[in-house]
């Protein structure tokens, strides 16, 4: 039996986009519920209550178990919804999934976060390019990594020439990259699988901040440096 799922998220947030890539992939009907968190809106009481850290995304399951991180997000997906698999049978497959997800969810995506960027706040508001160059230099840093780790596990995708957890975590991350002006250019591997999972695959396309209900506009050009108030 599918189990009943509100998602609360924000179309902005690559975790978020990560869990409904998956929902969407498991053809799994959900209630998406948006948290601007550009707004506040993750720092309101109602919210506190549904998720303990405030962040996106949060998955709620039978109106009961709440599960935050995307990463555990996917994994339960994974395990209660047994089609369209996100992972290899094999163990050594699985732990090569495993491996590129960490490397983007624990590596590069946290650099680059709104929530880590507000800390510099004082000197970006002084010179708010700076923090940008520092987000954009890193991110770009870190692809290095990513790039070598694809190097070994490539297939037509992200692990061999299915698609798995590990594609769903690289198409935001190659996303955020171009935002922040990262030259994709020494990154044939990323760039190349992530076009081929968003031109090949719907459910990569749907879950695209672009298509989301609650994008108010195409790229916003955040003050992510102040801090967001609550009405």
């Amino acid at each position: 039996m599918t189990p009943s799922i509100r998602l609360f998220s924000f179309y902005r947030s690559s975790c978020g986009w990560r869990a409904r890539t998956a929902l969407y992939w498991k053809e799994v009907p959900f209630e998406p519920v948006y948290v601007n968190t550009f707004k506040g809106d993750h720092r309101l009481p109602f919210y506190a209550e549904i998720s303990p850290t405030r962040t996106v995304p949060t998955m709620v399951v039978d109106d009961s178990w709440r599960i935050t991180q995307s990463s555990a997000i996917l994994e339960y997906l994974e395990e209660a919804i047994p089609r369209r698999h996100l992972l290899y049978r094999d163990p050594m497959l699985r732990a090569q999934v495993r491996s590129i997800v960490s490397i983007i969810v624990s590596d590069i995506q946290p650099l680059q976060s709104p929530r880590t960027l507000w800390r510099f706040k004082d000197v970006a508001l002084e010179d708010p390019e700076s923090v940008r160059r520092a987000a954009k230099e890193v991110v770009g840093e870190r692809f290095k990594g990513l790039e070598r780790a694809l190097e070994s596990t490539h297939g037509r995708y992200s692990v061999g020439d299915k698609v798995t957890m590990a594609d769903v975590c690289l198409v935001p991350m190659v996303f955020n990259a171009h935002l922040y002006g990262v030259d994709m250019t020494p990154f044939p591997l990323s760039t190349s699988i992530s076009e081929r999972l968003l031109e090949e695959h719907e459910p990569f396309r749907k879950a695209h901040p672009r298509n989301q209900p609650d994008n108010e506009d195409e790229y916003p050009d955040v003050g992510w440096w102040q801090k967001p108030k609550v009405a």
